[in-house]
Order: C-alpha cells, then sequence, then structure tokens
C-alpha cells in the first residue's frame, strides 16, 4: 500500500519532498519512522522514488540514506533490526556514507538481499573480507 497525502500528517520527521513522490510504500516510510524514533538521530535522504531506474526505487519501496554521527556499519546493523527491510545494501564511498534499505517481499535469506557497494556498479556480498575493509 501506498502512503496518501493525509498518512503523511502521522510521519513526524520526513516529507514527501525527501523521497521525490507522496506515494511511497507505507510500510517503508513507517518503519524509516520507527527507525528514527529508535536511533533518536536524524535520517537524510539521498534517494527514494527514482523513475526510469532499476530495482525498489521505482517501485516506491526504496530508500538511500544515512544516519547522522554514526559509522556505515552502525547504520547496517539498525537496519538489520527491522523486520520490514527485506532488502539492505551498504555503500561506504558515498560523501556520506550510508544504507539502501527497502521493502521487497522476498525473505532477507535470499542471497540478493545484502550487499556492499565500493564503487559504482560493483556489488559485493557481505562478508568478512568486506566489513574488514572498513575498519
Amino acid at each position: 500500500m501506498l502512503m496518501t497525502y493525509e498518512e503523511w500528517d502521522n510521519i513526524t520527521n520526513f516529507s514527501p519532498k525527501e523521497f521525490g513522490a507522496t506515494g511511497m510504500s507505507k510500510l517503508l516510510i513507517y518503519t524509516l519512522q520507527d527507525m528514527r524514533d529508535y536511533t533518536g538521530r536524524k535520517i537524510s535522504i539521498h534517494s527514494g522514488f527514482r523513475e526510469g531506474s532499476t530495482g525498489y526505487h521505482p517501485l516506491k519501496m526504496a530508500a538511500d540514506l544515512h544516519i547522522e554521527g554514526l559509522h556505515v556499519i552502525d547504520q547496517y546493523l539498525i537496519a538489520e533490526r527491522f523486520d520490514a527491510f527485506n532488502g539492505i545494501g551498504v555503500y561506504p564511498n558515498w560523501d556520506q556514507p550510508g544504507i539502501h534499505v527497502d521493502v521487497r517481499p522476498k525473505s532477507k535469506t535470499n542471497f540478493d538481499s545484502r550487499w556492499g557497494c565500493f564503487e559504482s556498479g560493483k556489488y559485493l556480498k557481505l562478508d568478512y573480507e568486506f566489513f574488514k575493509k572498513l575498519i
């Protein structure tokens, strides 16, 4: 289900403008609000709806973001706490290192549901070697 204009009144820390669309996934937006409440930190949205893109952005089910003041590993670990985020990507080389989260219908145990990316277009599995490069 997609957010209606009126439902955005229930969201205290985000606005449709940040996501590029009013009708974002209700599950995504409410889970992001829960994550904001959990961390007590500002979450900056880099990208939400991207028309013509691939993956879950054009379906209004994904967001790229960073959580202010946290290392990208901590951002990832926080996102893992929320069952709705079935897709999580780690992007340490963004100007503001951050994560991708999506509410894909697939299980988070699918091989393609967790990844990291040091270089544009080169996606890696999240494993010890990937995280070792971050510390």
